[in-house]
């Protein structure tokens, strides 16, 4: 899927929905006290997407919003594609939220409630409802609450409409249109802050380094599987050659992960709004290459697509 230019990212996207959130706290608190029907004191942190969990054996996550006030720990996350292990997804969320609690010097008593949401653009449970809340139960009798104060929100933007009230609605058809609702002020307020988020350069700044992070995990992760020998390299011939090949393979392999990054940044600051003249002076000065061998590999990657 083809990213949107910086300047036409919406509230659902990823990077814009983090850059609302933590650049307006009002703004976190009303959309999260309308999801949860929660009052919210005074939000003591907010913080944007973030890797959560230390533990070098624990799977590590990231959350595009996570804040705090005296009573509670709320996370909301942007889920914009199917994911068929989603469940699962959502027990490891709160279980690690729990986790981040206790590292930070906390007993199983001082757990705050945590609350995790997520606003998806599909229905991951079938049951064609725009809001579905998860606390545990006893099976035995659905009366009997654990009482562990971990609850899990799903929004559905694809929901049948007469399963939320009228506000829901409203919010939940911004969330698919990206159009501001004049009969709720708190799409208005949203729309703006987007607005404003659009055209603020320091923001920009941030959203080409969010890709480029990206765009260098994705660049370490082709150079491992290059290492590993490109297709376990070109096993022709007899055994001696097998050993030949694999190095060639390595070394091709490590060359096309190089270009292909160097690509995907060039990609990417001009999807920001740099001009080619200076996207063409930032690459070539983070990759310590001349302008001859810049315009090379542009040039094969078009052989290519021809």
């Amino acid at each position: 899927m083809q990213r949107r230019r910086y300047d036409q990212l919406k509230f659902t996207d990823d990077f814009m929905f983090g850059a609302v959130m933590t650049t307006f706290p009002e703004i976190a608190r009303a959309l999260t006290e309308k999801i949860t029907g929660r009052k919210i004191r005074e939000i003591i942190a907010v913080s944007g997407e973030q890797v959560i969990g230390t533990d070098p054996l624990l799977k590590r996550i990231r959350m595009d919003v996570r804040f705090t006030d005296d009573e509670a720990v709320y996370c909301v996350e942007m889920q914009m594609y199917r994911d068929r292990a989603f469940p699962k997804r959502v027990r490891y969320y709160a279980a690690v939220n729990d986790i981040d609690q206790i590292e930070r010097g906390g007993e199983y008593g001082d757990l705050k409630p945590v609350y995790v949401i997520f606003i998806c653009n599909y229905d991951p449970f079938g049951r064609k409802l725009r809001k579905y809340t998860f606390r545990n139960r006893c099976d035995e009798d659905p009366s009997c609450a654990l009482g562990d104060e971990s609850v899990k929100i799903v929004l559905n933007t694809a929901g049948d409409r007469s399963t939320a009230d009228e506000e829901l609605n409203r919010l939940l058809d911004y969330f698919t249109t990206g159009i501001p609702d004049s009969g709720y002020a708190l799409t208005e307020m949203i729309e703006t802050a987007v607005e404003r988020i659009r055209h603020d350069r320091e923001w920009r700044e941030r959203f080409m380094s969010y890709h480029l992070s990206f765009e260098y995990e994705l660049k370490q992760a082709k150079e491992q599987a290059a290492a590993e020998g490109r297709a376990e390299g070109i096993a022709q011939g007899r055994a001696e050659g097998i050993a030949e090949g694999r190095a060639e393979g390595r070394t091709e392999g490590r060359r096309e992960a190089r270009e292909d990054a160097i690509r995907m940044t060039v990609e990417i600051l001009l999807e920001a709004g740099l001009s080619e003249s200076e996207t063409k002076a930032r690459v070539t000065e983070k990759y310590s290459i001349d302008g001859e061998t810049y315009d090379a590999i542009l040039a094969r990657k078009s052989d290519l697509t021809e």
